[in-house]
């Protein structure tokens, strides 16, 4: 049972890292061709949709895994296998369908370039915990490994979200209220910036 589950849990995270090593190289053709392909931007545009899953099943399966260091049991262990397996799939399809959607060279500059790789880098990191969380329940090498990553998810996620949304709402968005302490402590709002041109 164990070698059997190792086994289709690696072809699965092999399938997954094909899929979006396919879409990086078929997406960057696209955009360097000035190309629009219909059912690209069709599936695409599903990335704004998709892409709160990822999040909510990572936030489940932290609190999952803090119930788990006070309660080991094999409902727990089952809860997270699937969370994490969820997260590993979600991921994936968020990063395809994003890669997808700016395949037609609309979008550039820096916030779109951290947005893009670090979301690469959040899926692939998905896929090899779910790996390592197959692990862990024959290894505890394997648990630590999974816990490690685990953190580096936790300070990637935001970094990734804060790039998208400096790419859909701007990069004043979160500081343009704020009060002028926090402001200054988060790098200052924009200064003087029209109402309407915040709408536009």
């Amino acid at each position: 049972m164990k070698k059997i589950s190792l086994v289709l849990s690696a072809l699965l995270v092999t399938a997954l890292t094909a899929l979006l090593g396919w879409t990086v190289f078929y997406s960057e053709a696209l955009a360097a061709a000035g190309e629009t392909v219909g059912w690209a931007q069709f599936l695409g545009r599903f990335h704004p949709v998709v892409l709160h899953l990822p999040i909510g099943l990572f936030a489940g399966l932290i609190v999952i895994e803090f119930v788990s260091l006070r309660l080991r049991s094999t409902g727990v262990e089952r809860c997270s296998l699937l969370l994490v397996w969820l997260l590993a799939l979600s991921s994936a399809a968020t990063a395809c369908f994003g890669l997808l959607l700016a395949s037609n060279g609309d979008y550039s500059g820096a916030s779109y370039d951290w947005h893009k790789w670090l979301g690469i880098v959040f899926a692939a990191a998905a896929m090899l915990v779910a790996l390592l969380k197959v692990l862990s329940v024959y290894s505890e090498k394997g648990r630590l490994y999974y816990q490690f990553l685990m953190l580096g998810l936790l300070v990637l996620l935001p970094l990734v979200g804060h790039n998208g949304g400096n790419l859909t709402h701007g990069t004043g968005y979160l500081t343009q209220y704020a009060p002028d302490w926090l402001s200054s402590l988060l790098g200052g709002a924009p200064e003087d910036v029209p109402e309407d041109a915040l709408l536009e």
